[in-house]
C-alpha cells in the first residue's frame, strides 16, 4: 500500500517536507540546528530535561571519540554534546545543568582551558575519560561506562559508516563499542562473530538480531558524521532503529527494512543537506530510488575479484599472483576512464596482460539489481581468452581496479605483468572452474548471493 505522510512539530527546530501530502501516517519530524553542535543539543534537550546527573561530550571535529562518547551516554542514561573546537556548549550545559560532565578525548579534542571553563560555568565535577588514540579510548570508555555490558561490538576504527551502525546497536544493547586497528571496513563483530556486508546491510542484520517493537525510526546519513553521531542517543533512549541513508538515496536495503518495520513516526537527525526531503520521498515509494554507490566499495570489489583470481589459480595447482600497487592503480584509472569514454582497450606495455569488464545494473519492472564483483570475474572465466589471462603460470603480478559509476554501471580492469620466465605459449585452460556464480560484493557495498538469472557479459 502507498503510504501518505503527515508532518508534526516537536519543540526542536523542524522543517516541513515540501510537496508532501499531509494525510495521517506516519508522521515526520526533524531534530536539527544550524550545525552539528546545535543538532547535538536539540537531541539532548528532546530526551532530556534538567537537571540531570550527568552530561557526555566529545569533540565534534571528528567521529571517534563521539562514537564511544554516545554508547556512553546510553549506558548512563545520560545527554551527549558536541563541541565545537576550543568552545563550551555553554547553553545546553545551563539547561541540563548537570551534577557531573564526562568529557570523552584526550586535551588535544577537548583542551584543558575548555574543562576548566566547563567546571567554571556549570559548577559540576568534570572527569575526562581518554587513551593514547581513538582505539584505547573507545576501550577505556568501555571500562568506564559498561563494564558488565552482556555484548561487545568491533568495528574499524578507521571506516565511520561501519562504526556509526556499531556504536548504535551498542546503544541500543547497552554494550560496549570496541574500534579495531585490522578489522576491515563493512563488517562488525558481535561479540566475536563477524557480520559483513557494508554499513546498510550489516544494520539489517543488527536489526534481526536485536529487535525493536518501537513504532518509531530514526533516519540519519552514513554520507556525514556530525549529525549521525547524535542518532546514537535518540536509538538508545528510545530503543529505535535507525535508518541509515545517503544524501541522494534511502538505499535499497534501507527501504526494505522500512517497509519491514513500519514505523508511524520517523526522526530525522539533521537539515535537508544532511537527509533531504527526496531521500525521505523515496523511503515512502512517491520517487524512484537511484543506485546507493558506496564509495569504499570499489577497493572491496577489486580484492573480492582477486581473491577469485587465485582460487582459479589454486585449482590448477599455479602459483598465486601477488598484488600490484602500481598496477592497481593503473587499472583503477583505467576502469574510471571507460565510465566516461566507453568500454575499450588502451595501449598496453610489452609483457602486460589486460582483462576489462562492463556490467551494467539489470532491471526487471521497477527493481533492479547492481553488479557483484561475481558478474566479471564469471564472465571472464567463461571467455577463453581472458580466462587464459587469469591462469596463465607465466604471469606473476596483478593489479585490479574497479569503478561504480553514479548510475551503478561497474567498471573492473585486471592487469597482469609477466614473470622472468615468461608467458607460456597456446592452450586455452581448461574446465571446470572454482567459480562460476554472481555472489560477491556490489557497487552499494553489499555482499549477496548468487543471482543464476544475471545475463551473461
Amino acid at each position: 500500500m502507498r503510504r501518505m505522510l503527515a508532518v508534526v512539530a516537536l519543540a526542536t527546530t523542524f522543517v516541513t517536507l515540501a510537496s508532501s501530502p499531509a494525510l495521517a501516517e506516519p508522521s515526520v519530524s526533524r531534530l536539527a540546528g544550524t550545525n552539528r553542535y546545535e543538532t547535538s543539543a536539540r537531541v539532548a534537550q528532546f530526551l532530556h530535561a534538567g537537571p540531570v546527573e550527568t552530561v557526555v561530550i566529545a569533540t565534534g571535529a571528528g567521529y571517534a571519540d563521539a562514537l564511544a562518547a554516545g554508547v556512553a551516554a546510553a549506558s548512563l542514561d545520560a545527554p551527549l554534546l558536541l563541541a565545537a573546537p576550543g568552545a563550551v556548549p555553554v547553553e545546553a550545559l545551563q539547561e541540563l545543568d548537570p551534577e557531573s560532565v564526562l568529557l570523552i578525548g584526550g586535551t588535544g579534542a577537548i583542551p584543558p582551558v575548555v574543562e576548566a571553563a566547563i567546571a567554571y560555568s556549570t559548577g559540576a565535577a568534570v572527569e575526562r575519560v581518554a587513551g593514547t588514540d581513538r582505539f584505547e579510548t573507545a576501550r577505556l570508555v568501555g571500562d568506564r561506562t559498561a563494564p558488565f555490558a552482556v555484548h561487545t561490538f568491533v568495528a574499524s576504527g578507521e571506516s565511520f559508516d561501519t562504526a556509526l551502525v556499531a556504536a548504535t546497536h551498542a546503544a541500543r544493547e547497552r554494550g560496549r563499542l570496541e574500534l579495531s586497528r585490522t578489522l576491515p571496513a563493512g563488517v562488525v563483530e558481535v561479540d566475536g562473530n563477524p557480520i559483513e556486508g557494508g554499513a546498510p546491510v550489516v544494520n539489517r542484520e543488527l536489526l534481526e538480531r536485536f529487535p525493536t517493537t518501537s513504532p518509531t525510526a530514526v533516519v540519519a546519513t552514513l554520507d556525514a558524521f556530525p549529525d549521525a553521531l547524535s542518532a546514537t542517543a535518540l536509538a538508545a533512549a528510545m530503543d529505535a532503529p535507525v535508518l541509515f541513508t545517503r544524501s541522494s538515496s534511502a538505499g535499497t536495503t534501507t527501504f526494505d527494512v522500512f517497509n519491514v518495520l513500519d514505523p508511524t513516526q520517523l526522526l530525522v537527525v539533521g537539515g535537508t543537506a544532511a537527509v533531504p526531503d527526496a531521500v525521505l520521498h523515496q523511503l515512502f515509494g512517491w520517487l524512484p530510488l537511484p543506485p546507493d554507490v558506496d564509495p569504499a566499495a570499489a577497493s572491496r570489489i577489486a580484492r573480492d575479484v582477486f581473491e577469485r583470481a587465485n582460487a582459479e589459480r589454486a585449482a590448477r595447482g599455479v602459483a598465486p599472483l601477488l598484488w600490484d600497487d602500481a598496477l592497481a592503480a593503473e587499472a583503477s584509472s583505467w576502469a574510471r576512464e571507460m565510465s566516461r569514454t566507453g568500454y575499450r582497450q588502451p595501449a598496453l606495455s610489452p609483457g602486460i596482460g589486460q582483462n576489462i569488464h562492463q556490467a551494467i545494473p539489470y532491471c526487471a519492472g521497477a527493481t533492479c539489481s547492481m553488479p557483484t564483483s561475481g558478474v566479471p570475474h564469471r564472465d571472464w572465466m567463461r571467455s577463453a581468452g581472458h580466462r587464459d589471462n587469469i591462469v596463465e603460470p607465466g604471469y606473476a603480478t596483478v593489479g585490479i581496479g574497479a569503478f561504480c559509476a553514479p548510475d551503478g554501471t561497474l567498471w573492473t580492469v585486471e592487469r597482469f605483468a609477466v614473470a622472468f620466465s615468461g608467458v607460456s605459449s597456446g592452450g586455452t585452460a581448461p574446465t571446470p572452474i572454482a567459480h562460476d556464480t554472481t555472489s560477491g560484493v556490489t557497487c552499494e557495498g553489499e555482499v549477496v548471493g548468487d543471482q543464476p538469472w544475471w545475463p551473461a557479459g
